[in-house]
């Protein structure tokens, strides 16, 4: 298999997603709940519970090499 040097792989990526600091929410299969994940590793920071509301909170994530800070914003009107 022949490589070019010049092959910036470009046309087989998706662009990076902008990272703003948001907090992500994500299901968790094995206990039927949505959690909190930190944006930058991905790890579970705490679950939320139906009609939870945290605006403009900031958090601190537990990860042992992360320890960045992430914001959380749940709750309020939802469009679906």
């Amino acid at each position: 298999m022949n490589i070019k040097e010049n092959d910036d792989f470009s046309r087989n990526m998706n662009q990076p997603e902008l990272n703003t600091g948001q907090a992500h929410i994500r299901f968790d299969n094995k206990t039927g709940k949505d959690w909190i994940c930190c944006p930058w590793c991905g790890k579970k920071a705490f679950p939320v519970s139906e009609g939870a509301e945290i605006k403009n909170q900031e958090f601190k994530c537990r990860g042992s090499k992360c320890k960045k800070t992430f914001w959380v914003n749940i709750g309020g009107e939802r469009n679906d």
